[in-house]
């Protein structure tokens, strides 16, 4: 009688296999998304910049990445971190025509400056970047100076963009409230005017305008999900004084 064994996987070699195999599940879906969706563009000023020879910068928020980098031009490039999170969104990227960037993986200072120039060197080749300025860990809505010293030193304007899904699933336990698009939905995008560096500007008053952009496209388009207000907090003497008048 011939015996049959049945050999099972080593489960130290099932877990690798599934954390290589996770990332090009997600960029599956990725690639679904851009088959199935419609994309409807909104005072597009990227076909005219092309047609001038003009490169540029895109901006947007992190909680419509998914969108916005749907809707991209193929070839723009995307920084993406060398953490476990940025290689899940690499085969996502490739798979729909985009160029994820890496910077380096040693300290935050020395990485943050190669980063700078991988987008640099990009971009002076005359290829767009798109940017999710208040990335990578917020706060959600408050945008870095990283797009606007990229912006300087290439001498490129910036546009601002907001995407927003017909239908979209929300993860509002997240810091940004991520949204992600459902398949067979419209993606509807709005552009800002461009935004060109100025002489003598400091960076911190180009990075306000960038956020003042987008945050005037969030209160047009996707006031309830998009934009909040600040909330103003009663100054601490004058609640002491109330509380001592109750």
């Amino acid at each position: 009688m011939v015996r049959h064994e049945l050999w099972a996987v080593p489960r130290h070699l099932d877990i690798a296999g599934m954390k290589k195999l996770i990332p090009w599940l997600a960029g599956l879906f990725v690639l679904t998304l851009r088959l199935t969706c419609r994309f409807r563009y909104n005072n597009d000023p990227r076909q005219l910049l092309n047609h001038d020879g003009v490169n540029h910068l895109v901006a947007g928020y992190h909680a419509v990445q998914i969108a916005g980098v749907l809707g991209a031009e193929p070839g723009a490039g995307t920084m993406v971190s060398r953490s476990k999170d940025g290689e899940l969104v690499v085969p996502g990227l490739k798979l729909i025509g985009h160029v994820p960037l890496r910077g380096s993986s040693g300290s935050s200072e020395k990485g943050g400056l190669a980063a700078l120039q991988v987008l640099m060197d990009y971009v002076e080749e005359g290829n767009p970047v798109m940017l999710t300025v208040d990335g990578p860990r917020g706060p959600r809505g408050k945008a870095h100076k990283g797009i606007s010293l990229l912006a300087r030193k290439t001498k490129t304007p910036i546009v601002g963009v907001l995407a927003i899904p017909t239908r979209r699933w929300i993860l509002s336990k997240t810091w940004d409230r991520l949204q992600i698009p459902k398949p067979f939905c419209t993606i509807d995008y709005y552009f800002s005017d461009l935004i060109y560096p100025t002489r003598g500007e400091s960076l911190g008053d180009l990075t306000r305008r960038i956020e003042i952009a987008l945050d005037e496209l969030e209160k047009k388009h996707d006031p309830a999900e998009g934009y909040r207000e600040p909330a103003k907090r009663r100054p601490h003497q004058q609640n002491l004084s109330q509380q001592q008048a109750a």
